[in-house]
């Protein structure tokens, strides 16, 4: 179809000059039979007739240049499409390809499903629940867990198993890193990486706070609803002892509050465990009754039970 459109202009602008010079052979014949006889009605002087039909061909190909442009861009559109389909299926191939070949070597490693939880606290003292298979080892090996702390001093922890799963309760103190590796001692050694953890880093990101400003219709005040979410509230050591709260607008400080106990909501019902049941609220009036809440930020300073301190600063 396309080739059959692009041969019409050729045979149009063919077609002109044989139109052109059998109109000008009727025109003069008409012209000549006018010195004789009446000229036949109807025929327009041979320059206009030469001007029409070179408008009409022009209209047509211009008609016919935007079927072929319309032509063009459909079959672009559709090597375009058969391009992304294409693409796209490599991609979900590859993808596969990536994870058959990520579970392939996952399933020559040594240890294989290693989980760390933990399952106590007292005081500055933590309990993990370290568990473990390995893949196979050669009859009458040791197994050992080798606990690497932030001086660089190594526990060795033989474990015992009756098959290739193991276990073991590590005791880690907090604000220490510590490195986890498996030792496998038989005919051959074998040393492997476990797990590495940052109790400081877990015993900040255990406590997380998110900020509802609102306007409290009765006091006519602005307040800050502070929710703070402890997932180690569970622990008695680890439970919110004191929440204090300062508000700054630049280096100046425009609300502050001291809080042993969480606030009363009943007036802000709305707000009321929006992001975790679980969760405490706090809530700070500020001093004046508008503010412009994009120049305001606030520290929350929150001591735990056993005095651990945590500081968090967020913008309002």
């Amino acid at each position: 179809m396309s080739f059959l459109l692009s041969l019409i202009p050729l045979l149009i602008l063919g077609l002109i000059p044989i139109i052109v010079v059998i109109y000008s052979r009727m025109y003069r014949n008409n012209m000549n039979n006018a010195l004789i006889d009446e000229p036949k009605p109807g025929m327009m002087d041979l320059g206009q007739f030469v001007k029409t039909v070179v408008f009409i061909t022009l209209i047509i190909l211009n008609v016919l240049t935007l079927v072929e442009v319309n032509n063009l861009q459909s079959q672009l559109d559709h090597v375009r499409n058969d391009i992304i389909t294409k693409v796209s299926s490599t991609e979900y191939h590859m993808n596969n390809l990536k994870q058959e070949m990520k579970e392939y070597f996952n399933a020559q490693e040594l240890i294989q499903n290693p989980s760390i939880e933990l399952s106590d606290v007292s005081g500055d003292e933590y309990t993990y629940t370290i568990e473990f298979d390995l893949r196979e080892i050669n009859p009458g090996s040791i197994i050992y867990l080798l606990k690497t702390d932030s001086s660089n001093v190594t526990e060795k922890i033989q474990l015992s198993s009756t098959s290739l799963s193991y276990s073991a309760n590590v005791t880690l103190q907090e604000n220490q890193e510590y490195r986890f590796d498996v030792l496998v001692e038989g005919e051959t050694i074998t040393q492997d990486d476990l797990f590495t953890i940052n109790l400081k880093d877990e015993l900040k990101n255990s406590v997380r706070t998110m900020l509802f400003p609102t306007y409290d219709t009765e006091a006519k005040k602005e307040v800050i609803i502070v929710q703070i979410d402890n997932t180690l509230s569970e622990y008695e050591s680890k439970e919110i002892n004191r929440v204090d709260i300062t508000v700054f607008l630049g280096d100046e400080i425009v609300a502050s509050e001291t809080m042993t106990s969480p606030s009363d909501m009943s007036n802000y019902e709305e707000f009321y465990n929006i992001g975790n049941e679980n969760a405490l609220n706090y809530i700070v009036v500020l001093d004046e009754d508008d503010y412009d809440w994009s120049g305001l930020y606030l520290v929350c300073t929150i001591t735990l039970a056993d005095g651990t301190v945590i500081e968090i600063s967020e913008v309002v």
